[in-house]
């Protein structure tokens, strides 16, 4: 009786066991495999790759006269006494090395090789996705970064230095738009220049929103950088966003129509619709509050029209309240009895001399 028992707890265990392991929430164990697989591929395996511009230093071991500090040509070629032209652009430093061994084998019997890089060439990547102005861009290991809105405006300076990562890369494409997704950012790169490019998923917004540990891998030549959109649009994330060093400071609207002080105005980085107003000195007495008009130009070319009703006691991302976009027109209308005196005096502007001077005769004539 006591075997069968034992019997009996044994099973029991192995079953609750794999109950628990089937019901681990997105098989826990095997994301973070896969995750550390693709994080060892991409950025612990990845081996440097030379090219046009890099300046390296050749070493040939026991051999004083055979020290050489050479740049690597815009051909992808280095000349080198004694063996002349050899190809390296497009090999990683081991086989670079394996290269120059092979050819100065010819000459020296067993040579040791090595070969260090003193001074990297500009890095170009590609930045695509919700970040303000996507492209092609250049970065080295010092740099002057620019957070600006997609018209260009409204400019914060950031400074840095050292081997550039993926947040130097998002900041130098001037940050990104308010319907990014920091928890999706996709790191592209190539082990080499014939396999074809892998993956990896970077989440900053729990390090920016809960003070996480982050990782911010280096970037290298012919990486892409992706920042996908967000599914669902939340006016309190988007300002949690506005107010880091991921996106530009402010934004640039324009408000005009019965406000006391209409123009231009630059406001935060997904501001709603209320501060925009309040930043033109609120309302006028003879503006309609349900006679609201936003006018948003899309990145096809088109212009949506949004009709509204203005409070200031709605919350941000409200219906009436909604978050604005950098080049957001908002047009305040009158109500009617404003209209109605304003048309009163366009009708009544023209002869207003001939009743002045009728006025006038009627004075003298007494």
């Amino acid at each position: 009786m006591k075997i069968l028992k034992k019997k009996n707890i044994i099973n029991i265990l192995a079953i609750s066991f794999s109950l628990l392991l089937v019901n681990t929430p997105l098989t826990t164990f095997a994301k973070n495999k896969n995750y550390d697989q693709e994080f060892n591929s991409l950025i612990t395996n990845y081996r440097y790759i030379l090219g046009a511009g890099d300046l390296i230093n050749i070493d040939v071991l026991n051999i004083d006269s055979m020290n050489y500090e050479v740049k690597i040509l815009p051909d992808g070629t280095i000349n080198l006494p004694r063996i002349g032209a050899v190809y390296l652009a497009g090999k990683n430093i081991n086989e670079a090395v394996e290269t120059l061994r092979l050819r100065y084998e010819k000459i020296i019997n067993q040579p040791l090789i090595y070969l260090n890089l003193k001074n990297s060439r500009p890095i170009r990547i590609n930045i695509i996705g919700e970040v303000q102005r996507p492209g092609i861009y250049s970065l080295t290991q010092s740099e002057t970064t620019v957070l600006s809105n997609s018209d260009g405006g409204e400019k914060d300076s950031l400074n840095f230095s050292g081997w550039p990562t993926v947040i130097d890369a998002i900041q130098k494409s001037g940050g990104v738009t308010s319907n990014s997704d920091l928890r999706k950012i996709i790191l592209k790169r190539r082990i080499d220049n014939k396999s074809p490019r892998k993956e990896l998923n970077l989440n900053f917004w729990d390090p920016l929103v809960q003070g996480k540990e982050f990782i911010n891998p280096r970037i290298f030549d012919q990486d892409v950088i992706q920042i996908l959109k967000v599914d669902s649009v939340d006016a309190e994330n988007q300002l949690k966003i506005s107010k880091s060093n991921f996106s530009p400071a402010t934004i640039s609207v324009i408000v005009i129509g019965e406000v006391n002080s209409p123009g231009t105005k630059q406001v935060r980085s997904s501001s709603p619709l209320s501060e925009a107003i309040f930043s033109a000195g609120g309302i006028t007495q003879d503006a309609k509050k349900t006679n609201l008009a936003l006018y948003r130009l899309n990145d096809n070319g088109t212009i949506a029209l949004k009709k509204l009703k203005y409070s200031p006691t709605l919350k941000a991302g409200e219906k009436n309240n909604p978050t604005l976009k950098d080049r957001d027109v908002l047009l305040v209308g009158k109500n009617a009895w404003a209209k109605f005196n304003s048309n009163l005096d366009k009708i009544v502007d023209p002869i207003s001399p001939l009743l002045n001077a009728a006025s006038l005769y009627r004075l003298l004539e007494k």
